[in-house]
């Protein structure tokens, strides 16, 4: 059972360098007059080295599966259901779900629905803050088609101002059961799920 993203691993390993580095600075160039400093820079480490583990933390999730359910993409806060709106690359009238992401929220992605991904694609642009109405055309996103069995359906991640990263870990023609996780979005950022308008 995984309990971090495997994207956790670089942070980890720079962090604990880092620390290294400092006490090895300590021993031989500093005086015992200026310990303080590392001591400050040691508890730095130990900060961030912490922060790290709780952001990348991938929690066993208990998912219940029901083809008349569409799973939540991502946890977060709901901040917008817009109705009748466009999808990215479908046709017909869609209802758009944008979820916010703090920097406490669980930051992978799962599948909605048993499907395939039909298309995958990433779009350059902007970096606004993720509870910007905006940033889910202007800013950097990994757009994934999800062909269900008796729905089609699009899912966004959508980079925020920090680190601005989207990281997709499936591909196109991947046939995933509901739950399966399909990525992860780096800090604070936003997840919008577009299903059909008569979708309840």
């Amino acid at each position: 059972m995984r309990i971090l993203a495997r994207e956790a691993i670089v942070p980890i390993l720079i962090i604990v360098f880092l620390a290294v580095a400092i006490l090895i600075f300590n021993v031989y160039a500093l005086s015992w007059s200026l310990q303080w400093i590392t001591d400050v820079l040691i508890t730095l480490c130990v900060a961030a080295f912490v922060l790290i583990l709780y952001f990348y933390r991938d929690p066993n999730r208990k998912i219940t599966r029901d083809e008349n359910v569409i799973l939540s993409p991502s946890d977060g806060t709901i901040l917008q259901i817009e109705k009748n709106t466009a999808a990215p690359n479908l046709k017909g009238k869609f209802k758009k779900i944008a979820i916010f992401l703090s920097l406490f929220d669980v930051h992978i992605q799962r599948m909605p629905v048993d499907g395939e991904i039909l298309d995958l694609q990433h779009v350059k642009g902007r970096f606004l803050p993720a509870y910007n109405p905006m940033s889910g055309e202007k800013n950097d996103q990994n757009i994934f088609i999800i062909k269900g069995k008796n729905i089609t359906l699009v899912v966004k991640q959508i980079a925020g101002i920090l680190v601005q990263k989207t990281v997709s870990w499936v591909k196109k023609d991947d046939k995933l059961k509901t739950g399966d996780k399909i990525g992860m979005i780096r800090f604070s950022s936003r997840v919008e799920l577009f299903i059909p308008s008569d979708v309840y």
